[in-house]
């Protein structure tokens, strides 16, 4: 994985849990499903050129580049079976949030199965994050820190979306509700 990539995972390793839900929606057979679907998020191109300008503007030495890499490489095979573990809790919730027939128990037991597997990866992301902090120096650190809100914001601007979705439909099929 380049550096920028990995760069890239690392900031948005947080936003991404949060955001899941709202790029699960509308699935179909054509998407690929959900791991395909996160698939091209993650490697979606304004996320990679997010990550070369961040990479750009920290100045990473070659000995920092490596060192991230390293801690990257050491960590990604269990990272990517979080996810995978994850994403198959997700996929789980979802059908049985649109099973057949109303099953509150079972909808309960998957949620509970994703919390949980979303505390694990917020874990290992603050480790991750926590790894390769320790490789920057405090100027980078702060660098990487101003674009924290950067990260809550792309999760925010697509909720408007959803209630605006939801809106309306209410008012197209609501009868004047």
């Amino acid at each position: 994985m380049r550096i920028a990539a990995c760069i890239a995972v690392v900031l948005t390793a947080f936003g991404l849990v949060a955001a899941y839900p709202v790029f699960a929606q509308d699935r179909d057979d054509e998407t690929g499903g959900l791991h395909a679907r996160l698939a091209r998020l993650l490697h979606h191109q304004k996320g990679v050129d997010r990550a070369r300008c961040l990479e750009q503007q920290l100045g990473l030495s070659e000995e920092q580049k490596k060192a991230i890499a390293d801690i990257l490489a050491a960590r990604a095979g269990g990272f990517r079976q979080q996810i995978d573990g994850w994403l198959d809790a997700r996929e789980a919730q979802i059908a049985a949030v649109h099973a057949p027939a109303f099953d509150e128990a079972a909808v309960r037991d998957a949620s509970r199965a994703v919390a949980r597997l979303e505390e694990e990866l917020a874990v290992e992301a603050a480790r991750l994050v926590h790894e390769v902090g320790a490789t920057l120096t405090p100027e980078q650190r702060a660098k990487v820190a101003e674009h924290h809100p950067c990260l809550l914001e792309r999760i925010r601007e697509h909720l408007p979306l959803i209630r605006e979705r939801v809106s309306d439909w209410i008012e197209r099929h609501g009868g004047g509700q």
